[in-house]
């Protein structure tokens, strides 16, 4: 009977202790100028740092050999749309796999 009167206020106990950890380093995370640096400089510079250095090496006007089997409507509207992008260019369209070898 004891531990049932006992087991609420550990419950209670324990997280008044977690409350109190978790605001300390909260306390801490925000007074640290390193920290606060890592939490909102950083991701805000590195996907502008990683475009830059990494934008002139993007692959443009890949040459493309495409396989039209059902030769539908769908389907040709679809390379027609792969065809208007930048970064594709369609050399080919191939009944079937083997006159696209």
């Amino acid at each position: 009977m004891d531990n049932e009167k006992r087991l609420p206020t550990l419950i209670a106990e324990g997280f008044r202790d977690l409350f109190y950890i978790w605001r300390q380093e909260l306390r801490a995370i925000f007074r640290d100028s390193g920290v606060m640096i890592f939490f909102f400089l950083v991701p805000l510079a590195y996907p502008v740092i990683y475009a830059l250095i990494y934008n002139p090496e993007t692959v443009r006007d890949v040459p493309l050999a495409v396989v039209d089997q059902s030769g539908s409507q769908r389907s040709r509207e679809f390379i027609r749309r792969v065809d208007a992008t930048p970064d594709v260019r369609v050399v080919a369209t191939c009944g079937s796999i083997e006159d696209g070898e």
